[in-house]
């Protein structure tokens, strides 16, 4: 009777132990999951930042205003594999040089 009521308090006593470590796990698979996302987007983030190309196609057209000039440009990126990428880019701008002076134009030519 004694060896009875002893397996019976070990079960009741180590039962609860179980139950609270698969909580701990799905916890801790929870915390995994989102450690995961945030290293993703950082790695995406600093890959940006890096010049290398995220999407499969990329197309940038720009406008550049400045006090001495203007400027476009059109970028298009492919990308190859995840290390190789070609981007072609073509640009006009135009940029007045410092000592260039406007003056009014007083003739009339036909």
């Amino acid at each position: 009777m004694k060896k009875l009521a002893l397996f019976v308090a070990a079960i009741a006593f180590t039962a609860p132990l179980f139950a609270q470590d698969s909580t701990a796990r799905k916890k801790d698979r929870r915390d995994e999951r989102r450690e995961e996302r945030r290293r993703k987007v950082n790695d995406l983030i600093r890959q940006e930042e890096e010049g290398v190309l995220v999407y499969k196609k990329q197309n940038i057209f720009g406008v550049q205003l400045r006090t001495n000039g203007y400027g476009f440009f059109y970028e298009i990126g492919r990308m190859k594999s995840q290390r190789n990428t070609s981007i072609y880019s073509i640009g006009f701008s135009e940029i007045k040089h410092r000592k260039e002076d406007k003056s009014p134009n007083t003739g009339f030519v036909f």
